[in-house]
């Protein structure tokens, strides 16, 4: 019994998004349910006539077949769940959310669609459920719900075929309250349990150009509760603003939207969500045999205000004869709305230009950064053509937090075993310049952590350091003051005033020497015709000379001089250094810019520290 409808092209949108959502209901039937106007396309009766009127409507157009329905003990006849799969949902969800049965059962659900001409080529394809199965429904709430597989053949781009999908309960009645399609509904309602144990067997992909083979997913449990806006109200909307052709929104479609959002992030959680992965096979635009795989995939569960953390394993792309590249893992931390949903409660829906320019910061989730271990590539340097980019790092891990009108005051960053090759042919100074010294490959690493602290109003810089395999190490750390929270004001004036105002209290700078020095003073000797322990004198003469010059020979300048002659004569392997201002506040930008100037009054300003060892 083919039954076919044509909607506007947001409705086909809306039919993809609750495909993958549920388990339990067809998705057309939902899609179906999108409101409806006047200038929709004529009934059509089969697949080939839709396609004839989507061409000529310049809309969607999809038709749903159901040759059997099998009920056993249900207060719903075959009629009524024929007419809720193929458009009759919104009339029936009360009947549907109190339904009792034995067992319902579907061998099969054909859904034929042909999309609207883009680039002047039309789209047609068919999707199949079969073996749709609910068991042991009582007031709604199934026992469980069975997928037996699905196909979608999508013509010339390829086709899909997908394993069984099934959970154990499923609450029908809370799925459709959580959509806002039955009365009574109330966002006050507490969370409550959807379905639990979803599993999906898998599938597979194929196309012209690539094959995949999908793998298993899973998920314990979702929660929900009934929407403030519902999800044909939001159909509604986008619809009105794409009839009217206007890309700007008004502020009261703005407010509505605004509200939407701010509801939908408190309306539900989850489990966290299991994909063991997927591989492809294809070929690149030049022939070249293509492989991509990516391992186990979790999604972490789904909170309030909250996007979770997404990580991915044992990723592999691999062009044969071109390059490969390789991830052991990559993390994307996550995303708190906390404050992008305070921030829009507090706007009252009175969102315009003005309002978005003056507290568009503000609408910045607070991100807690990404991670990735294992990389290892060698691909073609895409601005170099004719050179590789060489590369493999060990580990590296960004986190932002404690984040103030969308900047993170607390910031720390890692990364180790960073390994590069340099090109020997590379025309850029830089690394001709290590090529010379000897050097045709780096192995280095970092730290960065960094904390503002409001009631100190300073900024601890804890460690800013480099170190390089069999070069050596230098580490930077220290306090800034005056760091006021003016420094995160959302007026642009007021922050860059505040900034300017920032001061340096304290300053410590260790070096370690691994072989870097050696290097570069056998260079230096080689072009001077000397010897290298008269180039490390020479240095060391002079640094030590200029640093009694500014500290004016006392006790902080004999310090310094000697530490400095150790290290450059080579005698010491490390040097650390440490600066203090005397004036409590710090040294400000009017202080540091007269020692420019006069560097000579340093001595007066700072106590220096240093050792050598």
């Amino acid at each position: 019994m083919p039954l076919t409808k044509s909607a506007p092209r947001v409705s086909l949108q809306a039919l993809a998004v609750a495909a993958m959502m549920s388990v339990a209901l067809p998705a057309a039937a939902l899609a179906q349910e999108a409101p409806r106007t006047r200038e929709s396309a004529p009934r059509v009766e089969s697949p080939a006539a839709a396609a004839a009127a989507t061409e000529a409507a310049g809309e969607a157009n999809f038709s749903i077949d159901i040759p059997t329905v099998d009920t056993v003990d249900s207060n719903m006849d075959e009629a009524t769940i024929r007419a809720i799969l193929t458009g009759g949902l919104a009339d029936h969800a009360t009947e549907l959310a109190g339904l009792n049965a034995k067992s319902i059962s579907i061998p099969e659900i054909t859904l034929s669609y042909s999309m609207p001409p883009m680039e002047g080529k039309a789209e047609a394809g068919k999707v199949v459920y079969s073996d749709v199965v609910l068991t042991d429904v009582v007031n709604g709430v199934a026992a469980s719900v069975a997928v037996g597989g699905a196909s979608v053949d999508a013509g010339p781009e390829g086709s899909f075929t997908f394993g069984k999908m099934s959970t154990g309960m499923f609450d029908i009645g809370g799925m459709l309250a959580f959509y806002g399609m039955v009365p009574g509904a109330s966002a006050d309602q507490p969370l409550k349990t959807i379905y639990k144990d979803f599993k999906f067997e898998g599938g597979k992909f194929t196309a012209p150009e690539a094959t995949c083979t999908i793998g298993e997913a899973s998920l314990a449990e979702f929660k929900a509760r009934p929407l403030k806006t519902s999800f044909s109200d939001l159909m509604a909307l986008a619809q009105g603003m794409e009839a009217r052709g206007d890309d700007k929104p008004t502020a009261e479609e703005i407010s509505q939207m605004v509200a939407f959002y701010a509801d939908f992030l408190n309306a539900f959680e989850s489990t966290p969500f299991e994909f063991t992965g997927l591989d492809c096979t294809g070929t690149s635009e030049d022939g070249k045999p293509v492989t991509v795989a990516v391992g186990p995939i979790t999604i972490g569960g789904f909170s309030k205000n909250t996007y979770p953390q997404i990580e991915a394993k044992d990723i592999k792309v691999n062009v044969e004869g071109d390059g490969y590249l390789n991830l052991a893992s990559v993390t994307f931390k996550s995303f708190d709305f906390s404050s992008t949903l305070a921030a829009l409660e507090e706007s009252g829906g009175a969102i315009d230009d003005t309002w978005l320019e003056a507290n568009g910061r503000r609408l910045i989730p607070s991100f807690g950064g990404f991670a990735f271990t294992g990389l290892d590539m060698d691909m073609p340097d895409t601005e170099s053509p004719g050179e590789r980019i060489q590369a493999s790092v060990g580990s590296f891990d960004l986190s932002l937090g404690n984040y103030i009108n969308g900047v993170p005051a607390d910031i720390a960053s890692t990364a180790k075993n960073i390994v590069v090759s340099l090109p020997a042919d590379s025309e850029d100074e830089g690394i001709q310049q290590l090529l010379t010294l000897g050097i045709d490959k780096i192995e280095a690493g970092y730290n960065f952590a960094a904390t503002w602290d409001e009631p100190s109003n300073t900024i601890a810089i804890k460690d800013l350091s480099f170190d390089g395999a069999n070069l050596g190490a230098l580490a930077l750390a220290g306090t800034i003051g005056n760091a006021t929270p003016d420094l995160f004001a959302l007026d642009n004036n007021t922050a860059l005033f505040a900034a300017m105002g920032l001061t340096v209290k304290d300053a410590k700078v260790d070096v370690k020497d691994a072989g870097l020095a050696d290097i570069v003073f056998q260079k230096m000797a080689t072009e001077q015709g000397q010897t290298v322990d008269q180039v490390r004198s020479a240095l060391s003469g002079v640094a030590g000379g200029t640093a009694l010059a500014l500290l004016g020979g006392g006790p902080d300048a004999q310090k310094l001089s000697g530490a400095l002659a150790s290290f450059l004569t080579g005698n010491a392997k490390s040097l650390s250094v440490s600066a203090t201002a005397k004036n409590e506040a710090g040294l400000g930008l009017p202080e540091l810019s007269a020692l420019q100037s006069n560097p000579m009054a340093l001595s007066s300003q700072v106590t220096v520290d240093a050792t050598a060892q």
